[in-house]
């Protein structure tokens, strides 16, 4: 499966419904834009950019869904550049944020933001998967690079 990344399809309707004035989609945006990152052991389904499967505390002890910003808020957590020709509006996590280190081995193929802390539920509002699965050991930190860690260009 081709790797994606992007809006879920959930956005993408909403955001289109919004733009053309029609009713909204069932997506509803995260309260206050508040956002945590979430690992997963899959990729999404690139066709329907959904259906990821993320960690669990069932099998990393250690896992829990990583704030975006100070408390989820996302006023501190993305930088959002105007609009370029040729380039369109790119944005960028502000902050680093670092997964702790796994309590067992886990593959890591996707990224994503969600609006809720979790460790579960909520929805997947942006995600990234990876161009191939990489394998997470005991003792070693996911860490997403503030700027360059989730880069995002919408057109």
């Amino acid at each position: 499966m081709a790797a994606g990344s992007g809006f879920t399809a959930a956005v993408d309707l909403t955001i289109t419904k919004t733009l053309v004035g029609a009713a909204s989609g069932t997506f509803t945006p995260p309260s206050g834009g508040a956002m945590w990152c979430s690992l997963y052991s899959t990729q999404f389904t690139a066709a329907a950019k959904a259906g990821a499967t993320e960690w669990t505390t069932g099998s990393n002890t250690n896992y829990a869904r990583q704030s975006l910003g100070t408390g989820g808020t996302a006023t501190s957590g993305w930088t959002i550049n105007a609009y370029s020709s040729g380039t369109g509006v790119v944005f960028t996590n502000f902050a680093t944020l670092t997964q702790p280190a796994p309590s067992s081995s886990q593959t890591l193929n996707a990224f994503g933001f969600c609006d809720s802390a979790g460790p579960t539920g909520g929805n997947i509002v942006i995600f990234a998967d990876s161009a191939s699965p990489q394998t997470v050991n005991t003792g070693v930190q996911v860490i997403i690079a503030a700027t360059t860690g989730a880069v995002f260009t919408t057109y």
